[in-house]
Order: structure tokens, then C-alpha cells, then sequence
């Protein structure tokens, strides 16, 4: 799946976009907004979609673990999904 690297920013924008509850990030808000990237977490966030039926939710937590941790740090820190500027 890392091909959807270059898209990561359109993927997070249609989550946020998506529904109105996901306006500060719904389910992944942990990982999205609080930049939390470490596997588990994520995982973690994905469940709490998949159990809150966001099928988008847990798409995008299944593309973000299959980056590494240091892929993910560097892609937020750098505003890598837009929502900093």
C-alpha cells in the first residue's frame, strides 16, 4: 500500500470531510491529530472504527500501518496531512 503515500494528505482530508464526526478526526483523532503513530495506537483506533462502523476509518488505519513509525513522524512533522496551515 505505498503507493497511497503521495495521496496520505487527500486520504486524511476525505476522513476528516467524510462525516461531521469526524471533523476533529472521529476515531483516529489519537493518531491524526495527536500525531501518536506508533503501531498499536493505531491499530488500536482502527478497532475503535471498525466497532463504530467508519469503514473509511478503518481503511486509513490499515494504510497508515504499513508505513513505519519514523515514515509517519517525519510525514506529520513535515504537515504532511494539511491541517497545520
Amino acid at each position: 500500500m505505498k503507493q497511497y503515500k503521495p495521496f496520505l494528505y487527500d486520504l486524511i482530508k476525505y476522513h476528516y470531510n467524510s462525516l461531521p464526526e469526524n471533523a476533529a478526526g472521529g476515531w483516529l483523532h489519537v493518531c491524526l491529530d495527536d500525531g501518536n503513530l506508533d503501531p498499536e495506537m493505531i491499530f488500536s483506533c482502527g478497532e475503535d472504527c471498525e466497532r463504530n462502523g467508519d469503514t473509511f476509518g478503518v481503511f486509513l488505519s490499515e494504510v497508515l500501518l504499513t508505513f513505519t513509525t519514523e515514515e509517519l513522524e517525519e510525514m506529520y512533522d513535515k504537515d504532511w496531512w494539511g491541517m497545520m496551515s
